[in-house]
């Protein structure tokens, strides 16, 4: 069985969605997405809730990650 599911998509959403949120050079991209791997906190964003959301599909841990629906449910969708 693959390693790669829907969670693994949300989390590759999770750096999409930091992407473009704040526009950055390709090293600090580097850091940034790292940082997310290693489940470290970036202090990147100047919105709590923004940062929130990207830290929820970021999980470093698969299982703690929102599945699709429970994204488009989230207070930050609406």
């Amino acid at each position: 069985m693959s390693a790669l599911n829907t969670k693994s998509d949300v989390f590759t959403l999770g750096l999409i969605f930091a992407e473009l949120c704040v526009v950055m050079d390709y090293k600090k991209k580097v850091e940034i997405f790292d940082n997310y791997r290693r489940a470290m906190r970036n202090q990147l964003l100047a919105a709590d809730e923004t940062t929130a959301f990207i830290t929820m599909l970021t999980q470093r841990n698969s299982k703690h990650r929102p599945t699709c629906t429970e994204i488009l449910k989230d207070s930050y969708m609406s």
